[in-house]
């Protein structure tokens, strides 16, 4: 009897959250990256569909084992995704996999109405080993507002030469170089030495 009270209380509170607006359910899905926000579409029939129209698109290859598996889940996500929906931040993490500038590439072209735009250091770096890329348009950016280079304290300077080439393709945009100081970052950065670290003591054994 208990068992089945838990279990219908369990679901009240359940639909109570699928209920939410979705700019809120979107705000909750913020602090997720997109592995996590699609992952959510199995929840119920309200979040199927819910991720493809989120404002926020964040990448992190860290939780893939091969640059195959990491570009074939960027494309279904692109490939998906409501373009009719204002993208207001793109953010791209990644993890060394070689050379994969030209996948970059692609996913910045593909990007629809983006209105901010937030990369790491590393990021602009793998995006300058693309031939010849001074050359090549990006009308995705021509609506971007914001593009924002996030450092920590022991990052190398920035490529403005890259910032300078995302610029020509979205004359309307302001840069943010500052550090990373928000929670969310720290907090990713935090989980990703922790890892790392955790790897090396199982390496030790």
């Amino acid at each position: 009897m208990k068992r089945g009270r838990h279990r219908h209380n369990k679901e009240k509170n359940e639909d109570k959250l699928s209920a939410l607006p979705d700019g809120v359910l979107h705000h909750i899905l913020f602090f997720s990256d997109a592995k996590q926000a699609v992952q959510t579409c199995i929840l119920s029939k309200r979040w199927k569909n819910l991720w493809k129209t989120l404002p926020t698109l964040k990448l992190s290859s860290f939780k893939f084992k091969t640059l195959e598996a990491f570009t074939k889940f960027v494309s279904h996500i692109l490939s998906l995704r409501d373009p009719s929906t204002s993208l207001n931040t793109f953010e791209f993490y990644r993890k060394e996999y070689g050379n994969i500038s030209l996948v970059l590439l692609n996913w910045l072209i593909e990007l629809a109405n983006t209105v901010s735009l937030t990369v790491s250091i590393s990021t602009l770096k793998v995006l300058s080993l693309v031939p010849d890329l001074l050359k090549i348009e990006l009308p995705s950016l021509y609506s971007l507002k914001s593009l924002k280079v996030i450092k920590n304290p022991y990052s190398e300077s920035i490529p403005m030469d890259i910032v300078n080439f995302l610029l020509q393709n979205a004359p309307s945009a302001k840069v943010d170089t500052g550090e990373v100081e928000d929670y969310v970052m720290q907090k990713f950065l935090a989980k990703e030495i922790g890892i790392k670290s955790e790897s090396r003591s199982m390496d030790a054994l």
